[in-house]
C-alpha cells in the first residue's frame, strides 16, 4: 500500500492529529482494511499518554479521500487526536452528511447508487 505518513501543514496552522492508515476497499463488499505502521504506533501511544495525563478523550477522524478513484489512494484516511476545549463561538454547524432527508418537507433525497462506494 502505497501511501505516504508525512506530516502535512495548511495555511500555516497546527495540525496535532495522528494519521493512522489509509483504508483500501477490497472485494468483500462493505470491508476496507489499512495497516498502521511501527513509527505511528509509537505516535500512537504518545497520543494516548497525552490523552490519560490530562483525562481527556480521543478523537478519531474517518475522511473520504478525495482521490480515491486514483490508483493506489485509499479510499479513506483514519487520524486520530487528543479531544480539545470547544470554542464558545465557532461556525454552523453543517448539515449531517449522513442525512438523506430534505429537511424542507421531510422527503427522502433520489440518490443514485454509487458502484465504487462499499458503503452505499
Amino acid at each position: 500500500m502505497a501511501w505516504s505518513n508525512a506530516p502535512r501543514r495548511r495555511d500555516d496552522k497546527k495540525f496535532t492529529s495522528v494519521r493512522l492508515t489509509g483504508l483500501f476497499k477490497t472485494q468483500k463488499r462493505g470491508l476496507c482494511v489499512g495497516t498502521i505502521q511501527p513509527e505511528t504506533i509509537a505516535k500512537m501511544i504518545e497520543k494516548i499518554k497525552e490523552a490519560k495525563k490530562d483525562d481527556k478523550e480521543l478523537v478519531l477522524f474517518l475522511w473520504v479521500n478525495d482521490k480515491k478513484d486514483e490508483e493506489n489512494q485509499p479510499y479513506f484516511t483514519v487520524s486520530m487526536d487528543v479531544s480539545r476545549p470547544k470554542p464558545q463561538r465557532g461556525r454552523a454547524i453543517d448539515p449531517d452528511p449522513f442525512d438523506d432527508t430534505d429537511d424542507r418537507d421531510g422527503t427522502r433525497f433520489e440518490k443514485e447508487k454509487d458502484k465504487e462506494d462499499p458503503f452505499s
